[in-house]
């Protein structure tokens, strides 16, 4: 599922990926690993809280909560090992925002063309962080002027948000924007810079009388004047998804588990991070789980020595 705010282009038989002028796009390079919600000023090499307390998750955090099982829900990277994430909406607290942002690594030149992409997957709580809305994006400044406070005044402007409600808690949702810049911005902020009477909201599942608030995951961050992005391959990754195949998929009943590598423990998720099946193995390469589910989307661990892959399967009956 992608949104564009872009024109047309022409296709090149090669790719020519540009410098990111975002330092650590993917949110890679780690200080300390999270051990606390907020702080990813103290987490994070490059990323800074410019409103509320953004949030920082990564696998090498030991707290219960605070890595891809958090909680806020179950999400894989984009890329690499972490990701960011902050509140766009809260139907309690009146103009309830959070901001991340960073200085970039030069000002951007003016007249010169740049296009910024970066992903989004909204969080959820069933009665708590349950609800989705619209007007993520991001905002360019010369200095960060932007009020600290979660419940400061908004700008009511951006450079680029996006009018759309992001319900998708699965995906990647990728944000993509081409613009000339007319000032040499050298701080960039994301979330959403709206209040509330200029956002639109919508529940997603519990409770109708519950609380609405929405959270976004981000990741992959790309500001380059290459229309080919940027090269995240280099992130560190320890999810080489294509060395696990899972078979049949949609399954009714059974599932079968084949990797190169010794499988050590199989977990399933639902979507929301709750643990179905743990399955301890003795360092085989081949696995058959019986399926006592209901149908729906699940996420299936598959961990060993070297590497730990998250993939999805759909149960069908």
């Amino acid at each position: 599922m992608k949104r564009f705010f872009t024109f047309l282009f022409l296709f090149f038989s090669f790719a020519v990926l540009g410098q990111n002028l975002i330092p650590d796009g993917s949110a890679e390079v780690v200080v300390e690993c999270p051990s606390s919600l907020g702080n990813i000023d103290i987490y994070t090499s490059s990323w800074q809280s410019f409103r509320g307390s953004p949030d920082y998750w990564h696998s090498c955090s030991t707290n219960e909560g605070l890595g891809w099982d958090n909680s806020l829900g179950f999400q894989e990277p984009k890329t690499g090992e972490g990701y960011l994430g902050l509140i766009t909406f809260s139907r309690n607290l009146n103009n309830a925002r959070e901001y991340l942002g960073t200085e970039l690594i030069e000002p951007l030149m003016i007249g010169e063309e740049y296009f910024l992409t970066f992903y989004v997957s909204k969080g959820h709580v069933d009665n708590n962080y349950n609800g989705a809305s619209n007007n993520i994006g991001a905002l360019f400044m010369t200095e960060n002027f932007l009020f600290t406070d979660e419940q400061d005044p908004t700008p009511n402007f951006s450079t680029f948000n996006d009018i759309e409600i992001v319900e998708d808690t699965i995906n990647w949702v990728e944000m993509s924007y081409q613009f000339i810049a007319d000032s040499a911005y050298q701080f960039l902020a994301f979330g959403n810079f709206f209040d509330d009477s200029l956002t639109d909201t919508v529940r997603v599942g519990g409770e109708t009388d519950g609380e609405l608030r929405s959270y976004y995951y981000f990741d992959d961050f790309c500001l380059t004047t290459s229309l080919d992005g940027c090269d995240f391959t280099n992130s560190t990754n320890n999810q080489n998804a294509g060395d696990v195949s899972v078979y049949p998929n949609p399954c009714t009943n059974r599932l079968f588990i084949e990797q190169e590598t010794q499988i050590e423990l199989l977990e399933i998720y639902t979507p929301t991070g709750e643990l179905l099946v743990s399955r301890n193995l003795r360092g085989i390469n081949q696995a058959k789980l019986s399926i006592d589910l209901p149908s729906g989307l699940y996420f299936l661990t598959v961990y060993s020595k070297e590497q730990k892959v998250t993939k999805r399967f759909v149960v069908s009956k």
